[in-house]
């Protein structure tokens, strides 16, 4: 029943927040891999190296959602470590 499986080596990180980018090519992840807050990242489903999609040391980028046309990734971004800062929603435009 279950062929093919894949395991996706994702970085090293205590933050995550994973979910299928829409071209299955790809998970969208929120890790703290390589910097000091959660950023959003692509996670080649191939095994390859992780794309960054957002840089940031001074918010927690998570929840991030694909749109289906695959064009825009949503998430959800905060101030600092402590979730008692309001949340923002951001959209941004993928190339």
């Amino acid at each position: 029943m279950l062929e093919n499986i894949v395991k996706i080596q994702q970085p090293a990180s205590a933050d995550t927040d994973n979910s299928w980018y829409c071209n299955d090519e790809y998970i969208l992840s929120s890790t703290s891999f390589s910097s000091a807050m959660p950023n959003i990242f692509l996670l080649p489903v191939d095994g390859t190296d992780p794309l960054r999609v957002t840089s940031t040391d001074t918010s927690e980028d998570g929840a991030p959602s694909c749109s289906p046309d695959g064009n825009r990734i949503a998430f959800e971004t905060h101030l600092g470590e402590d979730e008692e800062y309001p949340s923002e929603i951001w959209i941004i435009e993928v190339e």
